[in-house]
């Protein structure tokens, strides 16, 4: 499992245990074929199976991970370089967070709905973290909101749900000889699960 999606593990995890709101978290998803008219995006979960995302019916609030933009990629500092006798490498994905909650389910359902719930997503997963935290083997990984929106592409959802839109980057310093599968397996999950 590569690092990335050790950090979403986690991530998720933090974030359905910090909110009131959101019940479940997918992993990264692509847009994908209409299955029975709701999956505008779908997670591959394993040997060529996939699930929708979209179906928003199913939780109280739920939220999905989607890729921003391309991920960046620059040599690190040299001190971080010598320090470790290692090229080391800095990580930046541009990551933007789907969720949809019941506006039934929020206390202050009124026209800053949405506020609220950015700001409790933004408080329960932003920080810096250790590699420790997710079981991976990054030097450093931060996650930084960017900003937030009330809308989401082409998806068309009823007024029962507020949509946010949270984009995300997460900053990750990896030695380069630490990121193959080899290194990463040396070091699996520590003990947080994903729903899918």
């Amino acid at each position: 499992m590569n690092q990335l999606s050790q950090i979403i593990r986690g991530v998720n995890a933090r974030l359905v245990a910090g909110s009131t709101f959101i019940k479940h978290a997918y992993g990264v998803a692509v847009k994908g074929d209409r299955v029975k008219d709701k999956a505008d995006y779908i997670v591959h979960v394993g040997n060529g199976e996939l699930i929708p995302v979209t179906d928003f019916d199913k939780f109280t609030g739920s939220a999905f991970w989607v890729r921003n933009t391309n991920v960046l990629l620059a040599q690190s500092n040299t001190q971080n370089q010598l320090s470790s006798c290692a090229d080391v490498f800095d990580f930046t994905y541009p990551m933007r967070l789907v969720t949809t909650v019941f506006r039934s389910e929020i206390p202050c359902d009124n026209d800053t709905a949405v506020d609220a719930v950015a700001e409790q997503i933004i408080r329960s997963i932003s920080g810096k973290y250790k590699a420790s935290d997710f079981g991976v083997m990054a030097q450093n990984i931060s996650i930084a909101p960017k900003s937030y929106q009330d809308n989401f592409l082409n998806l068309i959802l009823p007024y029962t749900l507020v949509v946010c839109v949270i984009d995300f980057n997460f900053a990750l310093t990896i030695r380069k000889d630490c990121m193959s599968e080899i290194c990463e397996n040396k070091y699996q999950s520590n003990g947080i699960t994903q729903a899918y």
